[in-house]
């Protein structure tokens, strides 16, 4: 057995689709955006226009129409 089988595990978990959002309001301590369709405890990169990375976040609540996002 490869020393690297336990991180081929974990690689093999990893969903390589990039979902996106928009964030729709910003709260004192909480993020709403539309999108993505997420599981709750998602950790999420929130990015300025053109890509660049902001701050990460996770996905806290989520509803029919958007997602709150606990940023960290």
């Amino acid at each position: 057995m490869s020393a690297l089988h336990p991180m081929q595990r974990q690689l093999r978990a990893i969903d390589p689709v990039r979902r996106t959002g928009r964030v729709r309001k910003i709260m004192s301590s909480a993020i709403e955006a539309d999108g993505p369709n997420v599981p709750l405890g998602t950790l999420c990169n929130v990015e300025r226009r053109g890509g660049e990375a902001w701050f990460g976040a996770e996905v806290v609540h989520v509803d029919r129409e958007s997602v709150i996002l606990s940023p960290f």
